[in-house]
C-alpha cells in the first residue's frame, strides 16, 4: 500500500531526533489533481551554528519512487513492485520511517 508520506516540523520524537520537514504538494491548476510532492528539511545544526535558517530539498516524491505521476495506477504499480523488488521496498520503508535509516543504509534492523 502506498500513501502520501508527510513530515512534521517537530524535531524530536521519543525514539530519536529528526529534522523538521514540510511538504509542498504541486497541483495541476486545471484539474486540481496532485502532480508531485516535494519534501524539504530544516538543517538545525546549520541554524544553530550560523544563526540563520536553512531549508534543503529532502526528496522529490516522483523522482525517488521513479513514478510518471501520482495516479492510482502508478501507486499500484510501485506497490506491486515492492512485493518482488527489495530495493523498492527498502526505499519506501526509509521514507515511512524517516530518520531511522541513513539514505544508503538499507540493512534490515528492528528499530
Amino acid at each position: 500500500m502506498m500513501n502520501y508520506i508527510i513530515g512534521s516540523t517537530t524535531p524530536w520524537s521519543p525514539s530519536h531526533a529528526k529534522k523538521p520537514t514540510f511538504v509542498v504538494m504541486e497541483m495541476d491548476p486545471d484539474s486540481l489533481i496532485p502532480v508531485n510532492l516535494v519534501t524539504y528539511s530544516f538543517d538545525i545544526k546549520h541554524a544553530n551554528e550560523f544563526n540563520e535558517p536553512k531549508w534543503e530539498l529532502d526528496y522529490d516524491f516522483k523522482e525517488v519512487y521513479n513514478l510518471p505521476d501520482l495516479s492510482p495506477k502508478s501507486f499500484s504499480k510501485y506497490a506491486s513492485a515492492m512485493g518482488t523488488n527489495e530495493r523498492a521496498s527498502q526505499i519506501f520503508r526509509n521514507h515511512v520511517n524517516r530518520g531511522y535509516w541513513a539514505e544508503d543504509d538499507f540493512s534490515p534492523c528492528d528499530r
